[in-house]
């Protein structure tokens, strides 16, 4: 692995080595989902993956929403490898941001952060998008939420990693293709990449995150391959595996 991921990592270099990931095959249909009890922060959070792409196929959706038929949210690569990040409500989108540029290195692990404040005073600022801890301001289509747009992301509706979801969780579908790793929701707060890596010797590597999740927040290192779902932030929000070995 690169950046100290997928193990065999210099301990000195890589202070925080990631050791586990998970391999989603789109060919099994393979994803994870949750459901929380209750609502989060609608308005502020902050989202961070590790992720090595495989084909581009059906695009690769990292994390995904869902609160009724055609009100739908997602955070993916794109088929043509641009961060794609909107909220669709049925009758229009209440926000697209995606990136002109474009991820191309199936070798490579990418890491992605995004972190939304519908309650910026500032549009520009109410969706960040970074990559391997540079901020991305050049958006092929950039349309930002209006002022206080909840998102559904941390509402009490299904949530997906590895696949589009729509319909509250009964339609899945576009399965993703490829490895992620280190896997954060931080509910409640926006972040920048720093929470998450650093830079050393030129090189965006990972560090371990040590702040507050907020209510609806996880963690998942994929360290225990009989229960890939598990939270390990604490809040024990785990996700149910499905067709995931």
């Amino acid at each position: 692995g690169i950046l100290g991921i997928g193990g065999g990592g210099d301990t000195e270099f890589y202070p925080y080595a990631l050791d586990q990931s998970v391999r989603f095959n789109d060919n099994d249909s393979a994803y994870l989902t949750r459901t929380p009890s209750s609502d989060g922060n609608l308005d502020n959070w902050t989202f961070s993956a590790w992720t090595k792409l495989a084909n581009a196929d059906n695009g690769r959706y990292l994390l995904g929403a869902s609160i009724a038929t055609g009100k739908w949210f997602h955070i993916a690569v794109n088929t043509s490898g641009q961060i794609d990040v909107r909220q669709f409500n049925n009758t229009s989108y209440d926000f697209r941001k995606i990136s002109s540029a474009v991820l191309r290195d199936v070798s490579a692990w990418y890491h992605i952060v995004i972190s939304y404040d519908s309650t910026n005073g500032t549009a520009e600022d109410r969706i960040k998008v970074y990559l391997n801890g540079e901020r991305i301001t050049s958006f092929g289509t950039n349309e930002n939420p209006s002022s206080g747009v909840d998102s559904y992301v941390n509402q009490n509706h299904a949530h997906t990693i590895g696949a589009f979801v729509n319909n509250n969780g009964s339609s899945i579908s576009n399965y993703y293709d490829g490895y992620l790793s280190e896997v954060n929701l931080v509910d409640g707060e926006t972040l920048d990449p720093t929470s998450f890596g650093e830079t050393k010797a030129g090189i965006w590597i990972p560090k371990d995150y040590t702040g507050s999740y907020g209510t609806n927040g996880f963690k998942l290192a994929f360290q225990d391959s009989a229960a890939l779902g598990d939270d390990t932030s604490g809040n024990g929000n785990d996700f149910t595996a499905t067709n995931l070995a």
